[in-house]
């Protein structure tokens, strides 16, 4: 899963209960009478990395900052506010993909990992792991 701490864990953390609620507003709920994604799973297939792609654009687009919220639970700030703008950075590159600009995607990824070197996560998008 390539989540080897805890700073780099919560970063994946983009939203609350409330704001999940808003963002899976009028889903089909999948139940076990009526198993949507079962039936939906080769049509996603099909689709699954772009619109995994535009998930992760939505999700980050309404996260909430969240270390006034993890002050006492002695994470690293500084990691976790890193780890977090990594995710942004990777947003970036799937903005620049989707928009068709492979090499505009590439160049930002590189830029990135000049920048941090050291972010499994932009290393991962970046296929340098």
């Amino acid at each position: 899963m390539n989540l080897g701490n805890p700073s780099l864990l919560l970063s994946h953390f983009t939203m609350g209960e409330a704001a999940a609620a808003r963002f899976c507003a009028g889903a089909r709920m999948d139940t076990d009478d009526r198993p949507v994604i079962e039936f939906a799973a080769p049509q996603l297939a099909v689709m699954a990395a772009r619109q995994g792609k535009m998930n992760m654009i939505s999700l980050t687009d309404g996260a909430k900052p969240l270390a006034a919220a993890l002050r006492a639970t002695g994470i690293d700030e500084p990691a976790l506010a890193r780890y977090v703008a990594g995710k942004r950075t990777i947003v970036q590159g799937f903005r620049l993909e989707l928009a068709g600009d492979t090499a505009a995607k590439d160049a930002w990824y590189r830029k990135a990992l000049g920048d941090d070197p050291a972010n499994e996560d932009l290393r991962d998008v970046a296929g340098t792991h």
